[in-house]
């Protein structure tokens, strides 16, 4: 894509500009390394992550479409988006709620893609970065000039909740 043919993107939480990190894999779900603090800082598109705090033959892990990471000092910041391409606008209806143990939530495209993205940056705090910002975007009609990004406050007391019950699932 145009991104990695520029050899660097601009992280639009900061205004940096970094450098586009790839790699070669051997197939296509491949992570960058089990330890992910060695990751240099940088631009990545489809990162795999994974939780470090649960067991690897239970773990959870997914795939940030957009990953920016920064460093300052020795700390590191994570910053998110991810692109969603529903037909219409991801909305914040308020009909039903979720079930437990997040039964206070409404249930709708918009809580799904929040939870998601502070999933994945839990995720990524468990290997010892520290969140910084995320957003999700909307591409309407698949038009890439057609985009809204929507930046959103992590729902981390959520996901440890998510996170408790899955543990406390037992698994045959």
């Amino acid at each position: 894509n145009e991104f990695i043919e520029a050899g660097f993107a601009v992280n639009p939480f900061t205004g940096n500009s970094l450098p586009i990190i790839t790699f070669d894999k051997s197939f296509d779900n491949e992570v960058y390394s089990m330890n992910l603090m060695d990751c240099p800082d940088g631009f990545y598109t489809e990162f795999l992550v994974f939780h470090n705090g649960i067991d690897p033959s239970r773990t959870i892990c997914g795939t940030i479409d957009m990953l920016w990471i920064e460093s300052d000092g020795e700390n590191r910041f994570t910053y998110t988006d991810d692109w969603k391409t529903n037909s219409s606008e991801p909305s914040d209806s308020k009909f039903e709620k979720m079930l437990p143990p997040i039964q206070d939530l409404f249930s709708n495209k918009h809580n799904d893609y929040i939870l998601q993205g502070s999933l994945y940056q839990s995720m990524l705090m468990s290997h010892g970065f520290t969140p910084k910002q995320s957003a999700y975007t909307w591409v309407k009609n698949y038009d890439k000039n057609q985009l809204t990004r929507k930046p959103f406050k992590f729902m981390f007391d959520k996901i440890e909740l998510l996170l408790k019950d899955y543990n406390n699932v037992n698994v045959c």
